[in-house]
């Protein structure tokens, strides 16, 4: 079994559990050759972490991590939090050691009032169909399961976290529902990548004479739901409005309606793929015509 977490935007590996006889090696040392960092962050230490316990019998392997030329020797008390970076993850092997299948579990961490996604793909040998799964604290009560994406392999895990709190005490466990199981060997492979999907839009302004209307359309051919939410310029929440759109349909949403006199910015979080969604803010004038659009955005790869 390997452990690892997920920051807003990371995946860095944590520990392996393997064999039957109860031992603790030192840190090693990891070289992620084929490692692609985009959008950087800063990296500091969160303030907690979820403890990870292993089951009786099991060998735990400390593994060593660099990122930038910080290193960080990463064991159960200490997790690095890498924010607003995505770590293009090397393959991952589900080759079961002493008999038993190996599973893969990575914590993450869900910012307040953000969606995410899940990508399982790059599966190869016997190790399809994967199971991709997000999972409770107590390490087995499922949440949700994964969806099938086009014709290969490929898994999509798709969640909002659409409170107040950060989430930080759930897992996502990938393992073989494949031929192979408990016989996986060094060639039964994939690779595993986490997106933020939340949409951002700079700019709303109903005070005065302006207005701003949000369109919003879902391009996919699934039906997607979330939430707008209008933040004013403190960044204090002013109004919420929830939406589900069904395959190529328009959201259309007259702001004022949910924060009137209020200039500020908004945020749409989703249970769509990354990128799936468009959309744009436009602020209209009526005395003299003039509009003004702002786009959409979403955290880039």
């Amino acid at each position: 079994m390997r452990w690892a977490a997920f920051g807003l935007c990371a995946c860095l590996a944590l520990a392996e559990t393997a064999g039957a006889e109860s031992s603790t090696s030192p840190a090693k040392s990891v070289a992620f050759a084929s490692t692609s960092l985009v959008n950087v962050g800063a990296i500091v230490p969160p303030p907690a972490v979820l403890a990870v316990t292993l089951a009786k019998g099991k060998r735990k392997h400390l593994l060593h991590v660099s990122a930038f030329g910080q290193s960080f020797s990463i064991g159960a008390n200490l997790v690095p939090q890498v924010n607003g970076l995505r770590i293009m993850e090397p393959l991952h092997d589900l080759r079961g050691r002493g008999g038993k299948p190996d599973e893969d579990w990575f914590r993450l961490r869900q910012e307040p009032y953000s969606s995410y996604e899940v990508v399982v793909d790059g599966a190869a040998g016997d190790v399809t169909p994967v199971v991709l799964e997000r999972v409770a604290a107590d390490g087995t009560t499922v949440l949700q399961s994964s969806a099938a994406v086009g014709l290969g392999a490929v898994r999509s895990l798709r969640f909002e976290n659409a409170t107040a709190n950060a989430v930080d005490d759930q897992l996502v466990v990938v393992r073989s529902g494949g031929a192979c199981s408990n016989k996986c060997k060094a060639g039964d492979v994939y690779r595993v990548r986490f997106y933020e999907t939340t949409y951002a839009s700079a700019r709303f302004n109903n005070s005065g004479t302006q207005v701003t209307v949000l369109l919003l359309q879902n391009p996919a051919s699934y039906t997607v739901t979330g939430s707008v939410r209008l933040w004013d310029a403190t960044g204090a929440l002013v109004g919420t409005s929830p939406f589900a759109l069904d395959a190529k349909e328009l959201f259309v949403l007259a702001t004022q309606s949910v924060a009137p006199g209020v200039s500020g910015s908004l945020t749409v979080s989703h249970d769509g793929r990354y990128g799936d969604l468009a959309g744009k803010t436009t602020s209209l004038e009526p005395a003299t015509g003039f509009s003004f659009d702002t786009p959409l955005v979403h955290r880039p790869r």
